[in-house]
């Protein structure tokens, strides 16, 4: 994602933060364009490890102009998490980056350095949140590809 840090940094600055007694938080970001299962697998990985204080969980959003912005108004609608049906959560009409977002949300509580418990109001209140979020994003994909159109007749 362009983040000018490779992992193995970021294991390097939470040791440093926890030998000076710092809390740790991580900002995770899926359903980047190009991203797949294994890749996702590797985020939930590296979250696991870490055992974070706390977690900040997105679906990638694209921002007009930005680089983001850009690639996602160049992807197929198709290509694109946000319109893939997931069928783990179908009950829930969530979409593939929806699911992915809130599986590692999930996960967050349980592997955080204080464990959370999972109960059905927090899970109800996770889903919401994707939902929220999912809902938010397709909106603005969809501005961003009709800005595109309008922009090449």
């Amino acid at each position: 994602m362009k983040k000018g840090i490779n992992v193995d940094q970021v294991r390097e600055a939470v040791a440093m933060a926890r030998r000076h007694g710092v809390k740790t938080a991580g900002s995770f970001i899926v359903a980047y364009p190009g991203e797949e299962d294994k890749d996702f697998q590797a985020t939930l990985d590296l979250a696991d490890e870490l055992m974070l204080d706390d977690y900040f969980i997105s679906i990638a959003e694209p921002i007009p102009g930005t680089d983001l912005g850009n690639e996602v108004s160049n992807q197929p609608l198709e290509d694109n998490l946000l319109f893939h049906e997931s069928q783990k959560y179908k009950r829930h009409g969530l979409s593939v980056a929806e699911e992915r977002a809130l599986d590692l949300m999930i996960e967050s509580y349980v592997f955080r350095s204080y464990p959370v418990p999972m109960t059905q109001n927090l899970l109800k209140n996770l889903i919401d949140e994707v939902k929220s979020q999912g809902e938010h994003i397709k909106q603005v994909t969809n501005l961003i590809k009709k800005q595109k159109t309008q922009l090449t007749m």
